[in-house]
């Protein structure tokens, strides 16, 4: 049965005994502060007291504690000094507490517990003299903790002074290059002493640039050398400017090891920024123990921003503070391969200092914002992102698509029991490949995947020759309109660097692009001179043929391409010009 003390009043506490009084003693054993149960009608006044974290109350004579049971019903009360004033001996049963017995060393190389004896109970005496023990050591915690927090705060004073010293040190050991490492990729003729220094903002990522896509993985920090091989030939695509800087990492998300402590490792190193620097021809890679985050100096509005966002001068200074250094190692870096190097020639140490308070000459500088929207002059062509948005919404049944996403795995998390569903109600062993164009049979509004398009294709298993086709369906953002996207189109996106963030989807897709639109081209170019030579045209005939080639392919909501009928096709085609050439007459 439970029996609750003190419910309703101060505070309460409860035990579940067999009889009251058994209820009562183990209240006595238990609670070392029993006043603090008492009924408020006992306590005369009462305060907190900070160091033994608890009230403490002056109470009237003859306070209680009431006892309830589980229906609120008072069932008894014991005075409050009958529980302060307890000897825990008379508490104790008859029987005598266990000693720990006495082990010879021969018997046992263990000790063996003492779980209790007699000795230390008559040690702890009355609970008063156990309370008396606990406030005086309480009030000692209570003065540790306050010598505790004056050190605390001395200890703050000194590793702040620390930290500003350990700056002051990188400072120093970025400025003289300490951990710097240089790398020589190109010689030749140095630019004049006279060219100014460019600037270029962006943060670029050597995997994105090179664009290795074959592995689904790309460059890491352990192909490096494949990078420096790129940009020897590549490097005027983005140092165009004669003297110039751009920063580089290795890569913009993390890679997969397969083991956690080699992710966490090698990933660090993948995150490390290099300096590529070019003077004239000469071309190097310096690395500097530095870390450059977002881009090489700040936006134009980028600290006004911060503080509106802020609000308060105290709350944004600290943060304006970090957004500063942050930049502020980058140009130290640079400041100290100008000052101590010969990569930029010598003329630029004399009119170059990123620490002037007064700002920089523009004759001598120039900042390109080219991670800056506002700033770009685009060519008014849409982003990839939007491009492959409204080339989705064209897709309907008869639309020859292709694949636009890897092979394995087709998003099998978007179903938490199976992929099934796919391929229902035959598996096919091997998806459809990206490399291949197919047409939309059907057109599904699945109730738990959403928009479905269907296809019917021949399934290449290693095990077996399938002879008959199978079904599959993908989502929309699987596939692409192939008709379309033009190889211009293709090769405009795959040769822009703005979008080279997607390029491990992106690439690949627009590589198969081309590939079958060349394929395409060429076949079509062949049926051109066909049809060109049965009509008795010249190439000056052959852009009107194309037309009607296009007309023949996408007339009909099924489209198709010329080997499907090619037969049919000549006729048809023949057939549209001759009418096309009697109308113009």
């Amino acid at each position: 049965m439970k029996y609750w003390f003190g419910t309703g009043s101060n505070k309460s506490v409860h035990f579940e005994a067999k009889t009251l009084e058994h209820a009562i003693k183990l209240f006595k054993a238990a609670e070392l502060f029993p006043e603090q149960f008492v009924d408020r009608k006992f306590i005369e006044e009462g305060d907190y007291d900070n160091d033994l974290s608890m009230y403490v109350y002056k109470l009237k004579p003859g306070a209680l504690i009431f006892i309830y049971d589980d229906n609120s019903k008072k069932v008894g009360s014991v005075l409050v000094d009958e529980c302060i004033n307890v000897d825990y001996r008379n508490l104790l049963p008859s029987i005598p507490l266990l000693e720990a017995p006495t082990v010879k060393a021969e018997e046992s190389k263990e000790t063996l517990p003492v779980i209790g004896s007699e000795k230390a109970v008559t040690k702890i005496g009355t609970k008063v003299a156990l309370r008396e023990a606990h406030n005086e050591l309480m009030r000692k915690k209570a003065d540790l903790e306050q010598l505790t927090n004056e050190i605390k705060d001395s200890l703050d004073i000194i590793k702040k002074e620390l930290k500003q010293k350990q700056k002051v040190l990188y400072i120093l050991e970025l400025f003289m290059g300490i951990h710097e490492e240089i790398i020589e990729l190109k010689e030749g003729t140095s630019a004049p002493e006279n060219t100014p220094l460019t600037l270029f903002q962006q943060v670029l990522y050597m995997d994105e640039e090179v664009g290795i896509w074959n592995d689904g993985e790309g460059l890491d920090f352990k192909s490096i050398d494949k990078f420096d091989e790129w940009a020897v030939k590549e490097h005027k695509r983005f140092l165009h400017q004669p003297k110039s800087i751009c920063v580089f990492k290795v890569r913009r998300k993390s890679k997969d090891y397969g083991d956690p402590f080699v992710n966490m490792s090698f990933n660090e190193e993948n995150k490390k920024t290099y300096f590529l620097i070019r003077n004239g021809d000469q071309l190097c890679r310096i690395w500097s123990d530095v870390t450059i985050s977002e881009r090489l100096f700040p936006t134009k509005n980028e600290y006004q921003a911060l503080y509106e966002e802020w609000k308060d001068w105290n709350s944004v200074k600290e943060k304006l503070q970090d957004h500063h250094e942050s930049y502020l190692y980058g140009l130290l870096a640079i400041q100290g391969i100008i000052e101590r190097t010969e990569v930029l020639g010598s003329e630029l140490r004399k009119h170059i200092n990123f620490m002037r308070p007064d700002g920089l000459p523009d004759e001598w500088i120039k900042l390109i914002r080219d991670d800056e929207p506002e700033f770009w002059i685009t060519d008014g062509k849409p982003a990839w992102r939007d491009y492959i948005k409204t080339n989705r919404a064209t897709i309907g049944i008869g639309t020859r698509i292709i694949l636009s996403t890897e092979e394995y795995p087709f998003h099998l998390n978007r179903n938490k029991d199976s992929d099934d569903w796919r391929t229902s109600p035959f598996r096919p062993g091997y998806p459809p490949s990206r490399r291949e164009v197919y047409i939309v049979d059907a057109v599904e509004e699945g109730k738990y995947h959403g928009r479905l398009f269907i296809i019917h294709y021949l399934p290449k298993n290693d095990w077996q020759e399938r002879k008959r086709k199978v079904c599959f369906r993908l989502y929309s953002d699987e596939i692409l309109n192939f008709d379309k996207i033009t190889l211009e189109d293709a090769e405009y996106y795959e040769s822009n660097r703005l979008y080279r963030k997607d390029y491990i989807s992106l690439l690949p897709t627009i590589h198969w692009i081309k590939l079958i639109r060349k394929e395409e081209q060429s076949l079509e170019f062949e049926f051109t001179k066909l049809i060109a030579g049965k009509l008795g045209w010249d190439e000056f005939g052959y852009p009107e043929i194309r037309r009607a080639i296009d007309w023949w392919k996408l007339k009909n909501m099924w489209k198709r391409d010329l080997t499907v009928d090619e037969a049919k096709a000549v006729r048809m085609i023949l057939k549209k010009l001759s009418f096309d050439e009697l109308d113009k007459r």
